[in-house]
């Protein structure tokens, strides 16, 4: 049985950067990215700051390259990260996600995203920067 040794999805990982990060809507998007949070540092795969009203916003993006469905425990795990940095969550897998898993993930506003190829990826995140403060709170939901 041939190990998986995340080679490929790394290399997904590096195109989509580099793909998000000709975006001119964005501030910055940042790969492999330590911030520290509540509970110490927390790696995040790829990061994105872009401004509303001269406030920063951010979404965290994370790519997992599991052999099977991601699980609600997947979700509770990203939702976590996704807390502690007050940010719009994105996950992506290879082979998608559970009944469970995609039920949590649109209660606590997390973006799931299945996708081998760059293109997909891109049309699923699809962030949208408002005009106004109050468009904000409707398009992004931080609970």
């Amino acid at each position: 049985m041939k190990n998986n040794t995340g080679k490929n999805y790394e290399a997904f990982i590096f195109e989509l950067y580099q793909a998000l990060n000709k975006d001119e809507r964005f501030k910055s998007v940042e790969l492999d990215v330590k911030l520290i949070g509540p509970d110490g540092e927390r790696q995040i795969d790829v990061l994105i700051r872009y401004d509303v009203d001269n406030n920063e916003l951010l979404t965290i993006v994370e790519c997992r390259d599991y052999a099977k469905r991601l699980d609600i425990k997947q979700i509770d795990e990203f939702h976590s990260k996704v807390m502690d940095f007050n940010a719009k969550g994105v996950l992506i897998s290879p082979k998608g996600f559970s009944k469970k898993a995609k039920s949590k993930a649109k209660r606590v506003g997390i973006t799931l995203c299945v996708a081998a190829d760059l293109n997909t990826v891109l049309s699923s995140i699809d962030i949208q920067i408002p005009l106004t403060l109050t468009i904000v709170e409707t398009q992004f939901s931080f609970k």
